[in-house]
């Protein structure tokens, strides 16, 4: 058995996937498996990933036709052989080599289900670590010291990536993405959190995300599914609402111009206060 499985749904993102396959396969744990499953990509993916497989056995590949990110990353977890599984997005990559193996490490030396760090980002054109600790919004991102949190104290529902999770106890539990087109990650991320309870936090970046490289081209279907996805993560706070509704404000003019979605606020009003 593995002791970790890296899911990695792929998608039309042939200028980054080699980066982040070489931050995998460089890991200092070498007993991994990577699942790299094929979401119907239409540029050069299968070929990139072919010519991985062949340098290096714990590739696995996984093509089938676009059926969505979430289900990707639910085929990753049910194919996994790994003790634990984590997931990383084809654009991003480990900032360094020990990542996996200090995850696994202290997940097993705490005699924990998941384990994670810190969060950190970039751009395309520069790849300095980025951190904001100042930022407020952000304070969740961050770990002052390692060691034993309870979910109930940390109360944050974003940056799932930075985990690892206990394979058998997601499968038990049911733990699944939902299939949203949007906002499907978060929901995972707290299903998972309020069953393990508590987790083993890292005062360490364990995640590189890229930022300024891509624009989301909203539809009608990404709106309602990123409305899902807020609503099972119930109870809001009156922030996060306002905050939506700025979002949808400022998307809108676009949105109805591109004919995508006919907006009215009122039943975006009440669908708003019946979360």
């Amino acid at each position: 058995m593995p002791k970790v499985s890296v899911i990695i749904p792929v998608y039309n993102v042939e200028k980054y996937l080699r980066e982040c396959l070489d931050s995998v396969i460089n890991q200092t744990l070498k007993d991994i498996e990577i699942i790299c499953v094929n979401d119907g990509s239409l540029d050069n993916c299968v070929e990139i990933l072919n010519e991985y497989a062949i340098k290096d056995n714990r590739i696995i590949i996984i093509n089938r036709e676009n059926k969505g990110v979430a289900i990707s990353r639910n085929e990753g977890i049910e194919k996994a052989r790994g003790e634990f599984v984590c997931f990383i997005d084809p654009d991003d990559f480990y900032p360094t080599n020990d990542i996996l193996e200090t995850l696994y490490n202290s997940a097993i030396e705490n005699n924990v289900l998941i384990s994670g760090g810190e969060f950190s980002y970039f751009t395309s054109n520069d790849k300095t670590i980025l951190q904001d600790r100042n930022n407020k919004t952000m304070s969740g991102y961050y770990f002052e010291s390692d060691g034993i949190i309870e979910y109930k104290d940390y109360q944050f529902d974003y940056g799932y990536h930075r985990f690892i999770y206990n394979r058998d106890f997601l499968i038990n539990n049911k733990i699944f993405y939902p299939n949203y087109k949007r906002f499907q990650d978060p929901p995972f991320f707290v299903h998972a959190m309020i069953q393990a309870k508590e987790f083993y936090a890292l005062h360490k970046i364990t995640y590189g995300y890229r930022v300024g490289h891509q624009t989301i081209n909203w539809t009608n279907e990404k709106i309602h599914d990123l409305l899902n996805g807020i609503t099972d993560n119930k109870p809001l706070e009156i922030e996060l609402m306002y905050l939506f509704l700025a979002i949808l404000f400022a998307i809108g003019s676009t949105l109805t111009s591109m004919n995508c979605v006919n907006l009215s606020i009122n039943p975006l009003m009440l669908e708003i206060k019946n979360l």
